[in-house]
């Protein structure tokens, strides 16, 4: 079994940035209704490393005991060769789906790697009903870290903790359900809690109280109201 389920690669100058969010996924806890089924799956086992240096044995060392690798990006990232070389090697190791990406700054052309961009060839349809292919670039999807004032770096942050959190322990689907269940609305049908990792212990709520979910979705803000009367009645 693995030493960490995260590992957090980062170049130095991002390394605050790094052990911020290190910090909040240790302080996170999963919602009372989320079972997870195998008690072996913990995102708190976090190890951060930041050296920036080319690939070395202490670095091969840690990914080798590391379930997944988290690579925060920025700038710095994207041009650097000694962190594109950890994303082959740790490609390689595990897979590309056990690494996560996260962009704290920069615009994503910038601080992606390139082992994060993918081309593809895509067919429009134009007005004369002719076919034509295109190189189109991929960008991958990732948790974005990025604002422009603390308050919303406050709220991103708790964002991005819960999705990483759930793509640790493969919970997406079930947080997802667990939100909304928890808002007093039932799982969407297309969306259910399947991960074999974890199930989900939810009631569908009582008519009165989504009837009050729906009048509640239905009402104009009350400065509204008479300038827009509600067609609805509600």
């Amino acid at each position: 079994m693995w030493k960490y389920d995260i590992c957090i690669s980062c170049c130095p100058e991002d390394r605050a940035q790094a052990e911020t969010l290190a910090e909040s996924l240790r302080a996170y806890r999963l919602p009372s209704n989320v079972i997870i089924r195998d008690p072996q799956l913990d995102y708190r086992k976090i190890a951060l490393e930041s050296d920036g240096l080319p690939l070395d044995d202490t670095v091969r060392a840690l990914y080798q005991d590391s379930r997944l690798l988290l690579m925060l990006c920025s700038p710095a990232t994207g041009s650097s060769a000694a962190m594109a070389e950890r994303l082959e090697y740790f490609a390689e190791l595990r897979s590309r789906e056990s690494i996560i990406p996260v962009i704290g700054s920069g615009e994503p052309i910038d601080a992606f790697p390139s082992f994060f961009i993918q081309q593809k060839v895509a067919k429009h349809i134009m007005p004369d009903m002719s076919v034509v292919e295109k190189v189109e670039t991929v960008e991958p999807i990732a948790a974005d870290l990025r604002a422009d004032n603390p308050k919303r770096a406050k709220q991103l942050l708790r964002y991005e903790t819960v999705r990483i959190a759930a793509t640790a322990l493969d919970l997406a689907r079930t947080l997802w359900s667990s939100a909304i269940c928890g808002a007093g609305k039932t799982a969407s049908p297309c969306w259910p809690p399947s991960s074999p990792a974890c199930s989900l212990r939810s009631q569908r709520p009582s008519p009165g109280t989504a009837c009050r979910q729906r009048r509640r979705a239905t009402q104009l803000p009350f400065r509204l109201r008479r300038r827009f009367p509600s067609s609805t009645g509600w």
